[in-house]
């Protein structure tokens, strides 16, 4: 289409995506019921979901609400062969591993892993004493990965980019499931003792900047 036109309507809602791949920007507008802003954050989307159509839609006229209304993830780990800049994928954790914050204590109730991420969030970034921790341990072994772990994103889980629908199915609560996971394991950041019951310790950055 070349040329002008101009359309009307009672309200117009500007569907721009998020700002996590901008972490200034997360920065300054994060909210103050969540403490201070991280220094260190992993990023779980691409590079170009940087929000500059807020400023664009700003200069155009549009009223801006709720900008502090932002989720993020806390089971964030940084990827070792990022797709984007600071690429983090999501754990999508189960309830066995045990997680505690940056001086080794064990995180309270309601701050379970796969649970309520923005309460933990809350708590590693309100607790005085930890607040300038910018990460936090989890701690479990493989027999936990293999049977409750999975990663969020379809470029990390074999699962969903063999186009095989047969091994999606077969490999939900599987020992398959804890491939993807080993060789990340393998590679990333975590941290493997020497000896069994051979417990992985992964040090996590909080948050994972996604969405708003």
């Amino acid at each position: 289409m070349t040329g002008s036109f101009e359309l009307t309507a009672q309200a117009v809602i500007i569907a721009s995506g998020g700002i996590g791949a901008d972490h200034d920007m997360v920065r300054h507008y994060w909210p103050q019921r969540l403490g201070a802003a991280p220094q260190t954050m992993v990023t779980g989307v691409p590079a170009y979901v940087d929000g500059r159509m807020l400023a664009i839609g700003a200069a155009a006229g549009a009223r801006m609400v709720n900008q502090e209304r932002m989720w993020h993830y806390t089971e964030g780990v940084q990827n070792w062969d990022p797709v984007w800049p600071g690429h983090g994928i999501l754990i999508l954790p189960g309830p066995s591993s045990l997680w505690f914050d940056a001086l080794g204590r064990r995180l309270p109730d309601p701050c379970l892993p796969g649970y309520d991420t923005l309460a933990t969030l809350r708590h590693l970034r309100t607790t005085p004493d930890i607040a300038g921790h910018d990460h936090s341990w989890f701690v479990l072994n493989q027999k936990t990965i293999e049977k409750e772990f999975a990663l969020s994103g379809s470029e990390q889980n074999p699962d969903l980019t063999s186009g095989n629908r047969g091994r999606r199915c077969c490999g939900i609560g599987s020992s398959a499931r804890g491939r993807p996971l080993r060789w990340r394991r393998s590679n990333g950041t975590a941290r493997t003792s020497p000896s069994p019951p051979r417990w992985t310790s992964w040090s996590r950055p909080h948050p994972t900047a996604s969405s708003t």
